[in-house]
Protein backbone atom coordinates (compact mmCIF):
# COMPACT_ATOMS: atom_id res chain seq x y z
CA UNK A 1 0.00 0.00 0.00
CA UNK A 2 1.46 3.24 -1.07
CA UNK A 3 1.47 6.19 2.14
CA UNK A 4 1.43 9.61 1.04
CA UNK A 5 2.82 12.75 3.37
CA UNK A 6 2.76 16.76 2.55
CA UNK A 7 5.09 18.61 4.43
CA UNK A 8 5.13 21.80 4.99
CA UNK A 9 7.90 24.54 4.87
CA UNK A 10 7.18 24.37 8.75
CA UNK A 11 8.41 20.72 8.95
CA UNK A 12 4.93 19.50 9.38
CA UNK A 13 3.69 16.48 8.50
CA UNK A 14 0.39 15.28 7.47
CA UNK A 15 -0.45 11.57 6.40
CA UNK A 16 -2.89 11.72 3.18
CA UNK A 17 -5.50 9.08 3.60
CA UNK A 18 -6.28 7.08 0.19
CA UNK A 19 -9.95 8.60 -1.09
CA UNK A 20 -11.28 4.91 -2.64
CA UNK A 21 -13.49 4.94 -5.99
CA UNK A 22 -17.19 4.27 -5.22
CA UNK A 23 -17.40 1.81 -7.79
CA UNK A 24 -16.06 0.42 -10.98
CA UNK A 25 -18.58 1.92 -14.13
CA UNK A 26 -19.76 5.31 -12.21
CA UNK A 27 -16.79 6.42 -10.40
CA UNK A 28 -13.33 4.57 -11.59
CA UNK A 29 -14.53 4.57 -15.25
CA UNK A 30 -15.89 7.94 -15.02
CA UNK A 31 -12.34 9.49 -13.40
CA UNK A 32 -10.32 7.67 -15.95
CA UNK A 33 -12.89 9.20 -19.48
CA UNK A 34 -12.04 12.36 -18.15
CA UNK A 35 -8.41 12.05 -17.08
CA UNK A 36 -6.91 9.47 -20.24
CA UNK A 37 -3.55 10.66 -19.43
CA UNK A 38 -3.68 8.06 -16.67
CA UNK A 39 -3.23 5.37 -19.28
CA UNK A 40 -0.69 6.86 -21.17
CA UNK A 41 0.31 9.92 -23.85
CA UNK A 42 -0.63 7.16 -26.53
CA UNK A 43 -3.50 5.88 -25.08
CA UNK A 44 -7.23 7.36 -27.19
CA UNK A 45 -10.26 5.50 -25.45
CA UNK A 46 -12.55 5.04 -28.27
CA UNK A 47 -15.63 2.78 -26.93
CA UNK A 48 -16.77 2.35 -23.22
CA UNK A 49 -19.19 -0.74 -21.68
CA UNK A 50 -18.93 -2.41 -24.94
CA UNK A 51 -20.68 -5.69 -25.35
CA UNK A 52 -18.27 -7.67 -27.29
CA UNK A 53 -20.71 -11.51 -26.87
CA UNK A 54 -18.68 -12.80 -24.10
CA UNK A 55 -21.22 -12.29 -21.49
CA UNK A 56 -19.85 -9.29 -19.87
CA UNK A 57 -18.73 -5.74 -21.07
CA UNK A 58 -15.71 -4.45 -21.69
CA UNK A 59 -14.70 -1.70 -19.84
CA UNK A 60 -12.36 0.07 -22.51
CA UNK A 61 -11.80 -0.07 -25.30
CA UNK A 62 -8.35 2.23 -26.84
CA UNK A 63 -6.01 2.77 -29.20
CA UNK A 64 -2.43 2.31 -28.34
CA UNK A 65 -0.30 4.67 -31.02
CA UNK A 66 3.32 2.06 -31.23
CA UNK A 67 4.57 4.47 -34.01
CA UNK A 68 3.78 7.49 -35.20
CA UNK A 69 0.54 6.99 -36.95
CA UNK A 70 0.84 3.23 -36.23
CA UNK A 71 -2.13 1.94 -33.65
CA UNK A 72 -2.99 -1.04 -32.52
CA UNK A 73 -6.03 -2.24 -30.38
CA UNK A 74 -6.16 -1.88 -26.41
CA UNK A 75 -8.15 -3.32 -23.71
CA UNK A 76 -8.83 -1.57 -21.00
CA UNK A 77 -10.22 -3.32 -17.63
CA UNK A 78 -10.97 -1.88 -14.18
CA UNK A 79 -10.75 -2.99 -11.06
CA UNK A 80 -11.91 -1.63 -7.49
CA UNK A 81 -10.27 -3.92 -5.52
CA UNK A 82 -7.10 -6.37 -5.48
CA UNK A 83 -7.19 -7.96 -8.71
CA UNK A 84 -6.68 -11.61 -9.06
CA UNK A 85 -5.92 -13.91 -11.63
CA UNK A 86 -9.92 -14.16 -12.16
CA UNK A 87 -9.75 -11.19 -14.70
CA UNK A 88 -7.17 -13.42 -16.54
CA UNK A 89 -10.36 -15.13 -18.40
CA UNK A 90 -12.10 -12.03 -19.15
CA UNK A 91 -8.90 -9.75 -20.57
CA UNK A 92 -8.46 -13.05 -22.89
CA UNK A 93 -11.70 -13.15 -24.16
CA UNK A 94 -11.52 -9.49 -24.81
CA UNK A 95 -8.13 -9.52 -26.64
CA UNK A 96 -9.46 -11.90 -29.06
CA UNK A 97 -12.16 -10.09 -29.93
CA UNK A 98 -10.23 -7.11 -30.93
CA UNK A 99 -8.20 -9.20 -32.79
CA UNK A 100 -10.66 -11.28 -34.82
CA UNK A 101 -13.37 -8.14 -35.20
CA UNK A 102 -10.29 -5.32 -36.66
CA UNK A 103 -13.11 -3.89 -38.31
CA UNK A 104 -15.33 -3.29 -35.58
CA UNK A 105 -12.29 -1.64 -33.68
CA UNK A 106 -12.10 0.67 -36.78
CA UNK A 107 -15.65 1.36 -37.19
CA UNK A 108 -15.37 2.79 -33.22
CA UNK A 109 -12.29 4.46 -34.19
CA UNK A 110 -13.80 6.63 -36.74
CA UNK A 111 -16.88 6.88 -34.91
CA UNK A 112 -15.11 9.20 -32.56
CA UNK A 113 -12.95 10.89 -35.44
CA UNK A 114 -9.28 8.88 -34.38
CA UNK A 115 -7.12 9.13 -36.93
CA UNK A 116 -4.20 7.05 -38.15
CA UNK A 117 -2.08 5.86 -40.77
CA UNK A 118 -1.83 2.33 -40.18
CA UNK A 119 -3.91 0.17 -38.06
CA UNK A 120 -1.77 -3.01 -36.96
CA UNK A 121 -4.28 -6.38 -36.05
CA UNK A 122 -1.65 -8.27 -35.14
CA UNK A 123 -1.17 -7.84 -31.36
CA UNK A 124 -3.32 -5.75 -28.22
CA UNK A 125 -2.26 -3.92 -25.24
CA UNK A 126 -3.71 -5.40 -22.35
CA UNK A 127 -4.27 -2.85 -19.07
CA UNK A 128 -5.56 -3.67 -16.17
CA UNK A 129 -5.94 -0.94 -13.48
CA UNK A 130 -6.55 -1.56 -10.07
CA UNK A 131 -5.81 -0.52 -6.65
CA UNK A 132 -3.24 -3.69 -5.64
CA UNK A 133 -2.93 -7.21 -7.53
CA UNK A 134 -2.14 -10.44 -6.87
CA UNK A 135 1.54 -12.00 -7.64
CA UNK A 136 0.32 -14.59 -9.00
CA UNK A 137 -1.67 -12.55 -11.39
CA UNK A 138 1.72 -10.61 -12.89
CA UNK A 139 3.52 -14.01 -12.92
CA UNK A 140 0.40 -15.63 -15.16
CA UNK A 141 1.07 -12.70 -17.45
CA UNK A 142 4.96 -13.35 -17.98
CA UNK A 143 3.77 -16.64 -19.44
CA UNK A 144 0.76 -15.49 -21.80
CA UNK A 145 2.88 -13.75 -24.10
CA UNK A 146 2.66 -14.29 -27.90
CA UNK A 147 0.36 -11.18 -29.36
CA UNK A 148 -0.90 -10.03 -26.19
CA UNK A 149 1.35 -7.63 -24.04
CA UNK A 150 -0.17 -7.00 -20.53
CA UNK A 151 0.18 -3.77 -18.69
CA UNK A 152 -0.90 -3.86 -14.75
CA UNK A 153 -1.77 -0.26 -13.93
CA UNK A 154 -1.54 -0.20 -9.99
CA UNK A 155 -4.19 3.29 -9.48
CA UNK A 156 -4.22 5.32 -5.80
CA UNK A 157 -6.21 8.40 -5.58
CA UNK A 158 -5.74 10.43 -2.32
CA UNK A 159 -7.32 13.50 -1.18
CA UNK A 160 -5.58 16.56 0.69
CA UNK A 161 -7.25 20.77 0.35
CA UNK A 162 -6.06 21.36 -3.04
CA UNK A 163 -7.94 18.09 -4.93
CA UNK A 164 -6.64 14.67 -5.73
CA UNK A 165 -3.18 13.12 -6.15
CA UNK A 166 -2.91 10.15 -7.65
CA UNK A 167 -0.52 7.37 -7.20
CA UNK A 168 0.25 5.38 -10.40
CA UNK A 169 2.78 2.12 -10.83
CA UNK A 170 3.39 0.35 -13.69
CA UNK A 171 3.87 -2.95 -13.22
CA UNK A 172 5.11 -4.90 -16.55
CA UNK A 173 5.69 -9.05 -16.44
CA UNK A 174 9.50 -10.10 -17.61
CA UNK A 175 8.45 -12.17 -20.50
CA UNK A 176 9.42 -15.66 -19.85
CA UNK A 177 11.54 -17.80 -22.20
CA UNK A 178 8.04 -19.96 -23.86
CA UNK A 179 6.72 -16.81 -24.22
CA UNK A 180 9.80 -14.63 -26.33
CA UNK A 181 9.86 -17.94 -28.62
CA UNK A 182 6.33 -17.58 -29.12
CA UNK A 183 6.31 -13.45 -29.51
CA UNK A 184 10.02 -13.76 -31.94
CA UNK A 185 8.43 -16.08 -34.44
CA UNK A 186 5.74 -13.60 -35.41
CA UNK A 187 8.45 -11.41 -37.57
CA UNK A 188 11.59 -12.78 -38.32
CA UNK A 189 14.49 -10.70 -41.14
CA UNK A 190 12.91 -12.79 -44.40
CA UNK A 191 9.29 -11.78 -43.40
CA UNK A 192 10.27 -8.08 -42.99
CA UNK A 193 11.18 -8.87 -46.37
CA UNK A 194 8.86 -10.59 -48.09
CA UNK A 195 5.06 -9.04 -46.09
CA UNK A 196 6.60 -5.53 -45.23
CA UNK A 197 8.84 -4.96 -48.74
CA UNK A 198 12.16 -3.57 -46.27
CA UNK A 199 14.52 -3.26 -49.00
CA UNK A 200 17.34 -5.73 -48.48
CA UNK A 201 20.12 -2.81 -47.99
CA UNK A 202 18.05 -1.77 -45.00
CA UNK A 203 17.62 -5.94 -43.83
CA UNK A 204 21.34 -5.87 -43.92
CA UNK A 205 21.85 -3.09 -41.81
CA UNK A 206 19.53 -4.02 -39.33
CA UNK A 207 20.57 -7.59 -38.50
CA UNK A 208 24.87 -5.40 -38.45
CA UNK A 209 23.04 -3.37 -35.48
CA UNK A 210 21.49 -6.60 -34.31
CA UNK A 211 24.61 -8.46 -34.42
CA UNK A 212 26.10 -6.00 -32.74
CA UNK A 213 23.87 -4.92 -29.86
CA UNK A 214 24.06 -8.75 -28.77
CA UNK A 215 27.56 -8.89 -28.57
CA UNK A 216 27.53 -6.03 -26.40
CA UNK A 217 24.42 -7.49 -24.21
CA UNK A 218 26.80 -10.46 -23.86
CA UNK A 219 29.62 -8.74 -22.54
CA UNK A 220 28.46 -6.24 -20.54
CA UNK A 221 26.01 -8.54 -19.05
CA UNK A 222 22.75 -6.08 -19.98
CA UNK A 223 20.44 -8.21 -19.44
CA UNK A 224 18.25 -7.34 -22.58
CA UNK A 225 16.35 -9.61 -24.68
CA UNK A 226 15.41 -9.29 -27.99
CA UNK A 227 11.76 -9.39 -29.44
CA UNK A 228 11.13 -9.27 -32.94
CA UNK A 229 7.52 -6.97 -33.55
CA UNK A 230 6.12 -5.75 -37.10
CA UNK A 231 8.67 -2.51 -38.40
CA UNK A 232 11.08 -3.04 -35.56
CA UNK A 233 13.28 -5.45 -32.93
CA UNK A 234 13.22 -4.48 -29.45
CA UNK A 235 15.53 -4.94 -26.90
CA UNK A 236 13.74 -5.44 -23.33
CA UNK A 237 14.40 -5.20 -20.03
CA UNK A 238 11.84 -5.72 -17.38
CA UNK A 239 9.36 -5.58 -20.28
CA UNK A 240 10.56 -1.90 -21.57
CA UNK A 241 11.70 -1.32 -24.83
CA UNK A 242 15.53 0.17 -24.47
CA UNK A 243 16.89 -0.10 -27.51
CA UNK A 244 14.60 -0.87 -30.87
CA UNK A 245 15.98 -1.50 -34.74
CA UNK A 246 13.64 0.68 -36.59
CA UNK A 247 12.83 -0.11 -40.19
CA UNK A 248 9.50 2.01 -40.61
CA UNK A 249 10.04 5.56 -41.41
CA UNK A 250 10.75 7.10 -44.35
CA UNK A 251 12.23 3.69 -45.78
CA UNK A 252 15.49 4.10 -43.76
CA UNK A 253 16.74 2.10 -40.52
CA UNK A 254 16.99 3.88 -37.48
CA UNK A 255 18.54 3.22 -34.06
CA UNK A 256 16.67 4.63 -30.86
CA UNK A 257 17.53 4.45 -27.36
CA UNK A 258 15.07 5.30 -25.16
CA UNK A 259 15.58 8.69 -23.39
CA UNK A 260 13.65 10.64 -21.44
CA UNK A 261 15.17 13.74 -22.69
CA UNK A 262 17.61 14.77 -25.58
CA UNK A 263 21.28 13.94 -24.90
CA UNK A 264 22.42 16.75 -24.56
CA UNK A 265 20.18 17.55 -21.37
CA UNK A 266 21.29 14.55 -20.07
CA UNK A 267 25.13 14.99 -20.23
CA UNK A 268 25.55 12.70 -22.63
CA UNK A 269 28.70 13.38 -24.92
CA UNK A 270 27.14 14.11 -28.32
CA UNK A 271 28.21 11.11 -31.13
CA UNK A 272 28.46 10.70 -34.68
CA UNK A 273 27.34 14.22 -35.70
CA UNK A 274 27.32 13.71 -39.09
CA UNK A 275 24.21 11.07 -39.28
CA UNK A 276 20.79 12.47 -39.08
CA UNK A 277 19.22 12.51 -35.27
CA UNK A 278 16.27 13.22 -33.76
CA UNK A 279 14.79 13.27 -30.26
CA UNK A 280 10.62 12.38 -30.09
CA UNK A 281 8.99 14.25 -27.16
CA UNK A 282 5.91 11.85 -27.55
CA UNK A 283 8.17 8.09 -27.31
CA UNK A 284 11.17 9.62 -24.92
CA UNK A 285 13.33 8.16 -28.00
CA UNK A 286 16.71 9.28 -29.26
CA UNK A 287 17.29 8.22 -32.93
CA UNK A 288 20.65 7.69 -35.23
CA UNK A 289 19.86 7.33 -38.91
CA UNK A 290 21.89 4.56 -39.89
CA UNK A 291 23.15 4.62 -43.33
CA UNK A 292 25.81 1.87 -44.10
CA UNK A 293 27.46 -0.80 -42.04
CA UNK A 294 30.87 0.48 -41.11
CA UNK A 295 29.01 2.70 -37.89
CA UNK A 296 30.20 1.20 -34.59
CA UNK A 297 27.66 0.05 -32.61
CA UNK A 298 29.99 0.12 -29.96
CA UNK A 299 30.18 4.21 -29.77
CA UNK A 300 26.29 3.83 -28.48
CA UNK A 301 27.30 2.13 -25.07
CA UNK A 302 27.13 4.85 -22.72
CA UNK A 303 23.46 6.17 -24.21
CA UNK A 304 22.46 2.54 -24.02
CA UNK A 305 23.73 2.24 -20.07
CA UNK A 306 22.14 5.52 -18.86
CA UNK A 307 18.77 4.25 -20.50
CA UNK A 308 18.80 1.34 -18.71
CA UNK A 309 20.10 3.38 -15.23
CA UNK A 310 17.10 5.43 -16.02
CA UNK A 311 14.27 2.16 -15.70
Amino acid sequence: MTHLLRINSQGSIQKLEPTHFANEVDELQSYIRTNPAILGDNITIIAEQLDTGSGTRLDILALEEIREGVVRPAIVELKNDEADTNVLLQVLKYSDWALSHTDSVKLYAEKVKVKFTEFDGTSVKVIIVAPAFKHELIELGSYIGGNIDFNFLNLERFKDDDGDIIALDLKTPVATPTSITSIQQEWDWGKYRSELKISPDRIEIGKYILEGLTKLNSDKDWGLTPVFRKYYVALKKFGYNIVEIDLYYAKKTYLSIQLPKPPKELDLPEIHTELEQDFSQVYKRYSFEFTDININVDDFIEYIERAISLL
